[in-house]
């Protein structure tokens, strides 16, 4: 069993993430575009805007492109691809010298589409596609990803940015806190915890892997506090430039964990004293409860999944791009290794209670931390690493793989046989580097900010 000093600068620094998560002034939403050219189009595209962003059922959705122009062109079309939870719902193709200014010379130009949403509009995820071209050449293609939202969700985006809900961020921060609480409970004193969490039929006389495996629950909390900690941010606006829809499968995955965990112990009821019973729903159930009322107020619908676990799988990582890439691959290897944790257990030397401790870490490795790696890979491949909710991930994730290599690594050193646990590692481990390799890459200076300085420095000798 670990000491309790070895882990207090890993609690040290979960206090510092949380303590980071504090709420900020609200700032304006906005729309995530791509551009999804190719690099064939004749047009570079710098900005574009969408108004209002998000958008309510009855708006009349106002899309602005700025881009460069490579040559003079007379005319061309625009066509519009809207679609719904991943599915082409609308199109459309107009005349281009009725959205700009022809004829287009060679340089700046500007392109404005507006489309109406009845009043009718199913709130949810969309996105459009604006395609432009003049005879055989393609003059640009850009993507817009915004949510429709009931018109109370709308006021309160705008307040608080695209990414929140209407839960406050000050009760995620409670959550948060509470969830920092029961870690450090685990990874102080897992005797303790496994005595009062545990009948004494189902750990006495303990055994070691009791012990072990409630370290291993200890770190799930603190994966679940790096993702509360980043719904705060979220709450106060502090979400930064990822996109929108990694908060709301935060939410979705933490809703589904603590459904599965209060499932699980009502299977396994028989080893749950009744005094565990009150707080275990309590906390459970603020966590499925809050994440789920935040979701149903930002018109979250389980339609749109679908869309938005492929745009964050489908979405390759840009050449050279390694944190990207490994964040991805984590978003695979963590529902296949929970998966193994969930199902391969079939008879534990320990008996039924560290069956359970075993299928709630593998429910924490099939959620949270797949969409943890998702929203990541999204920060790391549009260079926010630096964004505080990124932070925040990034800690929980790397506080509970140095637990994990912590505990596993003496225990595959000293029985090496099987298959489960060397899996485990290997997964635990990359995900350890990955985010000490993101938050060194978020804290490091802006690389633009070194450069003007040197510059400046130079021209003053």
């Amino acid at each position: 069993m670990m000491s309790a000093t070895r882990h207090l600068p890993l609690l040290a620094l979960a206090v510092v993430a949380l303590l980071a998560a504090a709420p900020a002034a609200a700032v304006r939403a906005s729309s995530d575009w791509t551009d999804c050219s190719g690099g064939t189009a004749i047009w570079k595209v710098q900005h574009v805007t969408l108004e209002p962003s998000p958008v309510k059922p009855g708006d009349l959705a106002k899309f602005e492109i700025q881009a460069d122009s490579g040559k003079d062109l007379g005319g061309g079309t625009v066509q519009m691809i809207v679609h719904y939870a991943g599915m082409p719902i609308w199109t459309q193709t107009d005349n281009l010298c009725d959205k700009a200014s022809c004829p287009i010379k060679k340089g700046p130009t500007e392109v404005k589409y507006s489309q109406l949403f009845p009043t009718i509009t199913p709130p949810g995820s969309y996105s459009v596609t604006l395609n432009g071209h003049s005879g055989e050449d393609a003059l640009f293609c850009v993507t817009i990803d915004f949510m429709v939202v009931p018109p109370g969700a709308a006021e309160v985006a705008a307040q608080r940015g695209p990414a929140a809900g209407s839960v406050p961020a000050g009760v995620y921060g409670v959550l948060a806190g509470v969830n920092l609480a029961m870690a450090a409970g685990f990874l102080l004193a897992p005797g303790l915890a496994a005595r009062l969490m545990f009948r004494k039929g189902a750990v006495l006389p303990l055994d070691p892997q009791v012990p072990e495996m409630l370290l291993l629950t200890g770190a799930g909390w603190l994966v679940a506090t790096g993702a509360l900690a980043a719904l705060v941010l979220a709450a106060g606006g502090r979400w930064g430039r990822m996109h929108p829809s990694g908060a709301d499968l935060l939410r979705l995955a933490l809703a589904g964990q603590s459904l599965a965990s209060v499932l699980l112990f009502v299977y396994y009821y028989r080893l749950i004293p009744a005094y565990v019973w009150p707080l275990e729903l309590a906390a459970e159930g603020a966590v499925l409860a809050l994440p789920a009322a935040d979701l149903l107020s930002r018109g979250f619908s389980l339609g749109a999944l679908p869309s938005q676990l492929r745009r964050g799988l489908a979405a390759r990582p840009a050449r050279g791009s390694l944190l990207a890439s490994a964040h991805l691959l984590l978003a695979v290897l963590f529902p296949a290794n929970g998966f193994l944790l969930f199902y391969a257990p079939k008879a534990p030397p320990a008996g039924a209670s560290t069956f359970l401790l075993a299928k709630i870490a593998g429910v924490v490795d099939k959620s949270v931390m797949p969409v943890c790696q998702l929203a990541l890979k999204d920060a790391a491949q549009n260079g926010v690493l630096r964004s505080p909710a990124a932070l925040a991930l990034n800690v929980g994730t790397l506080l509970a793989g140095l637990v994990h290599v912590r505990v596993l690594l003496p225990v595959l050193a000293k029985d090496p046989s099987g298959w489960l646990l060397p899996i485990n590692l290997a997964t635990w481990l990359l995900a350890t580097f990955t985010s000490a390799a993101g938050l060194a890459a978020g804290v490091r200076p802006p690389a633009r900010a070194s450069t003007a300085t040197a510059a400046k420095t130079g021209k003053q000798d």
